[in-house]
């Protein structure tokens, strides 16, 4: 496409990144079209559900989240079906540091554009 973005592209995940956006990172990943930086996706990397129904069982009020669709994206995650999207910069972000307001991911991705440009 003539107007299509050719630029750099940086996915920041954290291990509450899953569905739409956990397979956004993994088609940047596979087509090798950006970096991500962050921590691992929490759901799998070449599937995701997109409906569910949820129980809340009676006497102990669990939920349950039963998948009703499910899509497989046409790669797999270098046959590790039971990981994430695992980022190309691996940046923790510690209790600490989110104790004193600091942005660990940010300055690691920042960090990372200063040495790129």
């Amino acid at each position: 496409m003539p107007a299509a973005f050719d630029g750099p592209i940086y996915v920041v995940c954290d291990g509450l990144t899953r569905g739409a956006a956990s397979a956004f990172a993994a088609l940047v990943t596979h087509y090798q079209r950006g970096r991500v930086v962050g921590e691992e996706t929490a759901s799998n990397a070449d599937r995701f559900n997109v409906a569910e129904l949820v129980y809340t069982l009676q006497n102990t009020q669990v939920r349950v989240h039963v998948p009703q669709i499910q899509i497989a994206l046409p790669y797999t995650n270098n046959g590790a079906q039971d990981r994430g999207v695992i980022p190309d910069h691996a940046v923790e972000q510690l209790p600490a540091d989110v104790a004193k307001g600091k942005d660990t991911v940010r300055s690691a991705l920042l960090e990372l554009l200063r040495e790129i440009h």
